[in-house]
């Protein structure tokens, strides 16, 4: 704030020589509203200009977005991401889908997350089962690993906990589809200062 505030005073002559030239001479009669006119017309374009955007703190990182939406196949812990070919086929069990945002890091590790989840939804473009239409979120019958690192949860209730922001998420199915088919998964990822993220994955045949 400060270090924006001492911009804008320092660029207040020379915004007001390029943009306003020519500011009323003050009179006898009416000094305080020239004068508050002038002010108001060289500080106008500052105030807009100088925004102060916020920063990530040193040892926190800041989300800018979804950087990849992957669909991969199960593997050992430790081997190197397996990443499944569009319209390729695999069985829900062995099925995971890859999601990584994109980051900016702010000063050393360890990092931790400055901004709060408060919307993340996996949609189908078919039906999955019976009680998920095309459209309909998949929150419920998908698995996440949860924060302690202990088991999984699902991810309406991960959500439900107003969890910090992660860099990677691997989501995983619970419930087997009612029938062999190819699926469209759309994630979207709302934080609680209003940014939005959204992105499509490749199509991928899951086999019950």
């Amino acid at each position: 704030y400060y270090l924006t505030l001492f911009i804008c005073v320092r660029e207040l002559p020379r915004v007001a020589a390029e943009r306003y030239p020519r500011c009323p001479e003050p009179t006898n009669s009416n000094v305080m509203i020239k004068t508050f006119r002038c002010m108001l017309l060289i500080l106008l374009p500052c105030l807009i200009t100088c925004e102060d955007k916020e920063k990530c703190s040193s040892g926190e990182f800041d989300i800018k977005g979804i950087l990849h939406l992957y669909n991969t196949d199960d593997v050992s812990p430790g081997q190197l991401l397996v990443i499944i070919a569009p319209n390729d086929t695999v069985t829900y069990r062995r099925y995971y889908l890859y999601l990584a945002m994109d980051v900016t890091y702010c000063g050393d590790f360890p990092f931790s997350a400055r901004e709060t989840i408060s919307s993340l939804t996996v949609l189908d473009s078919k039906q999955y089962d019976a009680n998920h239409f095309a459209g309909d979120t998949l929150n419920d019958i998908i698995d996440l690993p949860s924060d302690n690192g202990l088991g999984f949860i699902t991810l309406a209730d991960f959500i439900d906990t107003e969890p910090s922001a992660r860099v990677i998420f691997t989501f995983s199915f619970n419930t087997p589809p009612a029938m062999a088919d190819t699926h469209v998964f759309v994630v979207n990822y709302i934080q609680t200062n209003g940014e939005h993220y959204s992105m499509t994955s490749d199509p991928i045949k899951l086999l019950p």
